[in-house]
């Protein structure tokens, strides 16, 4: 039985992160990569996305099948590689033919990012359903794996993602980051907050079967003095 554990799936503001757990046969992960990107396949078409292997040194056709499910398969757009020093040196070696090693004047440093006046916001994911009375409070990004029932409160300093259904209440940028972003499977809020900006829902429509509803993922973002809501297309509006 394959365990879908042995990949996770983090959303950041600048895409997606999918980290591959280095032990189990590359087989065993691309199994699971297409049953866990099929099961919220229109939260991620056309997003950004980097692969984590660790310490697994893939060979050409090895990454070459991963690109072919993320790029061909699910519309995804494989925009970097990262991996251990241990196994780049590995992947190195094995392409030179020869033993590789770090020399002591120090290891070629990645480009420096933009200066920026805030530090990366860490990120707390929640990997079970929120139930009504459940309450979080975090001074940076949560991403929620599961549902948000209606009396359930997730607060964040910086953005939040549900990959679920949305129906409790949200408020992101809770320190008055106008910036944040609120993005779910299904968003149906009590009540959404982004700084100090409110939005409620719509008035309640007649009671309809939800067994034949067809959601589409939304984002909530700040636009002038209101909060918009529209579907979530793989990109996040421009600051």
């Amino acid at each position: 039985m394959l365990r879908n554990d042995v990949i996770k799936i983090r959303a950041t503001q600048h895409g997606i992160v999918i980290v591959f757990d280095a032990r189990p046969p590359l087989s065993e992960l691309t199994s699971v990569l297409r049953v866990r990107l099929a099961s919220a396949s229109n939260f991620f078409t056309d997003a950004p996305v980097k692969i984590d292997v660790g310490d697994r040194a893939l060979s050409r056709a090895e990454f070459e099948s991963l690109r072919a499910i993320l790029e061909d398969e699910f519309r995804l757009r494989l925009s970097g590689i990262m991996c251990s020093q241990t196994a780049l040196l590995r992947r190195v070696s094995e392409e030179f033919g020869r033993p590789v090693e770090v020399s002591e004047d120090g290891v070629a440093v990645p480009p420096t990012p933009p200066a920026t006046s805030h530090p990366p916001a860490e990120t707390l994911l929640i990997r079970h359903t929120c139930r009504s009375g459940f309450k979080v409070d975090y001074p940076g990004n949560i991403v929620i794996v599961g549902d948000v029932n209606p009396g359930a409160e997730i607060i964040a300093q910086n953005d939040i993602v549900v990959v679920g259904a949305l129906r409790g209440n949200a408020h992101a940028g809770a320190g008055g980051e106008t910036s944040a972003l609120i993005v779910a499977l299904a968003l149906e809020p009590k009540q959404l907050r982004i700084a100090g900006h409110l939005a409620l829902p719509p008035p309640t429509e007649p009671q309809a079967d939800r067994s034949r509803l067809v959601f589409t993922s939304e984002v909530a973002y700040v636009e002038g003095d209101r909060i918009v809501i529209e579907p979530y297309r793989g990109r996040f509006p421009s600051p």
